[in-house]
């Protein structure tokens, strides 16, 4: 499937992104981490969902979703503007903006 918004382009067949037709480098989590959100655009996905699909049957930190949601939005969001492709939907997880 491929999702274009904004400057950015994703393919989630190749598993390639560019901004402003530059390519970007996500790690693999990140990458399907945005995907999901993506698939979900419009909706909150429960951290719990999230959990269950990026980390199946494992314990992990919530930091470490943090960290992947720190580097999507590093990689995508235009600096300086304030504002986020990815929301937070405090006391839920996230939705693609």
């Amino acid at each position: 499937m491929k999702y274009t918004f904004g400057r950015i382009s994703v393919d989630g067949s190749a598993r390639t992104i560019a901004v402003a037709r530059e390519p970007a480098h996500l790690t693999r989590k990140a990458f399907d981490l945005l995907l999901l959100l993506l698939e979900h655009r419009g909706s909150a996905v429960s951290k719990d969902s999230i959990y269950a699909r990026l980390w199946p049957e494992t314990f992990v930190a919530e930091s470490s979703l943090q960290t992947l949601v720190h580097e999507i939005r590093q990689a995508i969001d235009d600096r300086g503007t304030g504002t986020s492709w990815i929301r937070t939907v405090h006391g839920i997880g996230y939705s693609f903006a």
